[in-house]
């Protein structure tokens, strides 16, 4: 059933970045550490009283910085990580997506990666150190009705059927293999990101450079088809 209005359907795919050459500028500020923000001068006392530091002062403009919190930090370098993959069709900053007719229901997606076969929709939850997972930024107990709204949406957004995969990614955050939230991530074939897989990647990434892609489908998508037919992974030593 379709429900997205034209309007919503226009303001999400504003949202939705494809063009390689910005992408690569949002890539570059995504792999800083810090935020940088440009403002006018008389305006400089106001982001210093809010925790901005002066990175450089322009002719017209000062050019402020300040260190990302862990959970932009963690969210920026599961970006890069994807765009170090390959991908070129990125949402740059979350996106609330309607999974419902009425569409005030929401789900924050904090980055939507897109190619031709697989669709990406990526939540993520982080913590300055290691402990217990606690919020969740989605309510699991209804984790099926919202995927299966979100897919709906998904569909009706990009116009054609894709393979979508649900990732709940996580840092410095425990959760049990005999949790609830894993056993229903596993019930909607969704995948848990943790802190290993970040590692495991990057290593792909490091080793193996462009066959890395396959392999992190083959990861992703185990057992999966994407479109009729079975991943291929290439072989590697």
């Amino acid at each position: 059933m379709s429900y997205l209005e034209k309007n919503t359907i226009d303001e999400i795919k504003k949202r939705l970045n494809h063009d390689k050459s910005s992408l690569g500028k949002v890539f570059r500020s995504k792999k800083n550490t810090y935020q940088i923000l440009s403002v006018d001068h008389e305006l400089v006392s106001e982001f210093l009283n809010k925790g901005w530091e002066i990175d450089k002062e322009l002719k017209t403009k000062t050019r402020l910085k300040k260190i990302k919190d862990h959970n932009q930090k963690f969210t920026d370098d599961v970006w890069c990580q994807f765009y170090n993959l390959g991908y070129r069709c990125f949402s740059d900053e979350p996106i609330h997506l309607p999974y419902d007719k009425d569409i005030s229901l929401r789900q924050q997606i904090d980055i939507i990666i897109i190619n031709d076969e697989t669709l990406f929709l990526i939540v993520c939850k982080s913590s300055n150190n290691p402990q217990k997972l606690s919020s969740v930024g989605i309510d699991f107990n209804r984790l099926g009705i919202i995927l299966d709204g979100l897919r709906k949406s998904i569909y009706q957004l990009i116009g054609k059927k894709l393979k979508v995969k649900f990732i709940f990614a996580t840092r410095n955050l425990r959760l049990s293999a005999e949790s609830d939230e894993i056993k229903l991530l596993k019930k909607t074939k969704s995948f848990y990101y943790n802190d290993n897989t970040f590692t495991y990647i990057n290593s792909l990434i490091r080793n193996y450079k462009t066959a890395a892609h396959y392999q992190v489908l083959g990861l992703i998508f185990k057992d999966e088809l994407i479109a009729p037919n079975k991943i291929e992974v290439p072989a590697v030593e």
